[in-house]
C-alpha cells in the first residue's frame, strides 16, 4: 500500500518483507557488498553449496553474519549449515527469490 499509495500512508513500519522485485530492483554494487547472501545464494548449484558447506563458519564471521544471538544459537546455525540437505534448501529459497517470487510479484 505504502508503494502504490504513498499519500494514503501517515506512518509505515517495515519488517523485512518488502517485496523481491522492489528489493532486485534497486539493488546496486552496495546492495551486492552488503547483502552476498542475496547474489551468492541465488546462484546455480553446487557453487553456494560447495562453499557453504566448505566454510560454514565463514558465514557468521563476517559483519553481516553477526546477530545478536548468543553463542549457543550460533553453535545451532553451525550444526544446521554443516547438513547438506539444509544448505540444499537454503540456497533454493535464495533461487527462488531471484526468479519465480519475482515473477511473481510482477503479476501482482
Amino acid at each position: 500500500m505504502a508503494l502504490d499509495h504513498p499519500k494514503n500512508v501517515e506512518r509505515l513500519a517495515v519488517l523485512d518483507v518488502i517485496p523481491i522485485l522492489e528489493s532486485w530492483s534497486r539493488s546496486d554494487a552496495r546492495f551486492a557488498r552488503t547483502y552476498w547472501p542475496w547474489v551468492l545464494l541465488a546462484q546455480q548449484q553446487p557453487l553456494p553449496e560447495r562453499y557453504l558447506l566448505g566454510a560454514p563458519e565463514a558465514v557468521f564471521d563476517n559483519p553481516f553474519g553477526h546477530g545478536t544471538f548468543g553463542s549457543e544459537i550460533l553453535e545451532e546455525y553451525l550444526l544446521a549449515f554443516r547438513d547438506p540437505a539444509r544448505i540444499h534448501g537454503i540456497c533454493e529459497e535464495y533461487r527462488a527469490a531471484a526468479t519465480i517470487d519475482v515473477e511473481h510479484d510482477r503479476v501482482d
